[in-house]
């Protein structure tokens, strides 16, 4: 079975953070379309991602501490 040393933690780190910068930046306009239409709770912006079949970052169902993470989370630092 293969080691994975530093410098391949190192790669598989930088390309999550990548693909997780990618997909908040594609939920942003998503979020702010959903406010100015009045939706304004973290639970009714988790329940419109649900029913639009946008998926949580793992596959599943929106919870409202998912779109809080999401709002809290500056792209630049994901």
């Amino acid at each position: 079975m293969p080691v994975i040393g530093d410098k391949g933690r190192a790669i598989s780190l930088a390309a999550r953070q990548a693909k997780a910068r990618s997909r908040a930046a594609d939920l942003v306009p998503i979020i702010e379309e959903l406010r100015a239409a009045g939706v304004v709770s973290l639970q009714q912006i988790a329940a419109e991602l649900n029913a639009r079949g946008i998926r949580a970052a793992r596959g599943g169902a929106w919870s409202r501490e998912q779109v809080l993470e999401q709002e809290k989370a500056p792209l630049g630092s994901l």
